[in-house]
């Protein structure tokens, strides 16, 4: 019988536990499926423990040279699944005999469907029976309660169709441990297709002390600060590739940035430290009104990095994506954001200009002009050589004098 189903179970320091959820594993009694098993080195008998079952044709285990992390460990399973259907069973948790019998045929019943899972037994330190509550519906109603933590089983504790992993779906690496890794692999899958449930349990899922979440607790707050900024920058790229329309994008942006556990920083900080990495979201303008808040706007938090110069030049590349594409106030707000952070930035003072002197010409009067001359003088005084900031130096003092005797001859036509 060929496979459709791949079972798959990360391992690393788990000489005590891992026989059980190996075990049961191959006590299925759905009998089309193969069991990966991939170890990471770990100093104890782990390895060992995997090979006693290496004989049974449905099982190959591979030992990895270097530990590749709970995140790359993952990632290597997923690099092997080539059947229609595949699962994660984590090293200290065990699933149901019925686990594939009963949620395949839920799966193949709803041709939307990417998931399907049942209740969840959480035993240990925490004592709790997850009921299953299906999640299904538009897109981003799905996304939605993927990111309002509303999903009743972990997205990698579901039977999942492998398409969206065949075509290259990762969990990205975030550090600190892997640090909630599976949201973006969650999110991804909620935009691809529903979540089906039945009603037994069929996951038993093992909390203890010394688990990889329960480390994640143990960060310092700097720790947690990078880490949620990451899992931030990585669900925004889910959004981003998802196909969703702009007010639904931004409405999963709001729900992204909003404060998590754990974090000690304001949105508008939030958005500051994001911003570098930002650069690929722009098109989509995803950003532009969440940018636009006091707090970001008077400049009211500082750098810690001490990178200014870096960040600057950041925000001047946001700042011509945003010019490109017609967004000049916006395209502003990041020139300018750059000025505060490096007031000898070249490429800032020349956005700038352009801004200003394109401003003059689409108004009937104003002071553009005048900010556009300062702009102008004081990237040619930082950089002499500099071709474009001598071009618009020209432009500033000749176009717009022009532009205003044919705005006033347009006004005596009318």
């Amino acid at each position: 019988m060929t496979p459709d189903v791949t079972i798959c179970i990360p391992v690393y320091k788990s000489e005590a536990i891992v026989g059980n959820a190996i075990e049961s594993v191959l006590a299925q009694t759905y009998e089309r499926f193969k069991l990966f098993i991939s170890v990471d080195p770990s100093g104890d008998r782990s390895a060992e423990v995997c090979r006693r079952y290496a004989s049974d044709p449905r099982v190959t285990v591979v030992e990895n040279q270097t530990r590749l992390g709970w995140v790359g460990n993952v990632n290597a399973c997923l690099d092997r699944v080539d059947t229609p259907f595949f699962a994660i069973c984590f090293h200290d948790d065990a699933l149901e005999p019925i686990y594939i019998e009963r949620l395949k045929p839920a799966l193949e019943a709803a041709p939307n469907a990417v998931a399907a899972f049942g209740a969840m037994q959480r035993w240990g330190t925490v004592e709790r029976l997850v009921q299953p509550e299906n999640v299904v519906g538009a897109p981003a109603s799905r996304a939605r309660a993927c990111l309002d933590g509303c999903f009743p089983a972990y997205g990698l504790k579901n039977l999942l169709r492998s398409d969206p992993v065949r075509e290259g779906l990762r969990l990205p690496e975030i550090g600190a441990q892997g640090f909630v890794a599976d949201l973006p692999f969650a999110l991804a899958f909620s935009l691809a297709g529903d979540f089906v449930s039945v009603p037994d349990v069929v996951y038993r899922k093992r909390h203890s002390t010394d688990s990889v979440t329960a480390g994640w607790k143990e960060f310092d707050t700097a720790e947690v600060t990078e880490a949620q900024n990451l899992l931030r920058l990585h669900l925004l790229r889910v959004i981003q590739a998802g196909g969703l329309g702009l007010a639904e994008r931004q409405e999963l942006v709001g729900m992204v940035l909003r404060p998590r556990g754990g974090d000690t920083r304001t949105t508008a900080e939030q958005l500051y430290h994001l911003a570098d990495d930002l650069d690929a979201l722009v098109p989509t303008l995803l950003i532009a009104e969440l940018l636009g808040n006091d707090a970001v706007a008077a400049g009211r938090f500082t750098d810690p990095v001490g990178q200014q110069a870096a960040r600057a030049r950041s925000r001047v590349r946001l700042a011509k994506n945003f010019l490109r594409l017609g967004e000049a106030h916006t395209a502003r707000f990041y020139a300018e954001q750059a000025l505060r952070l490096d007031s000898q930035s070249v490429a800032a003072h020349c956005l700038l200009a352009r801004i200003f002197i394109d401003a003059e010409n689409a108004a009937t009067g104003g002071t553009n002009i005048e900010k556009a001359r300062a702009h102008a003088r004081k990237a040619t005084e930082l950089d002499p050589s500099n071709a474009r900031a001598k071009r618009l130096l020209a432009e500033a003092e000749r176009k717009p004098g022009l532009m205003r005797i044919l705005r006033r001859l347009a006004a005596i036509a009318r």
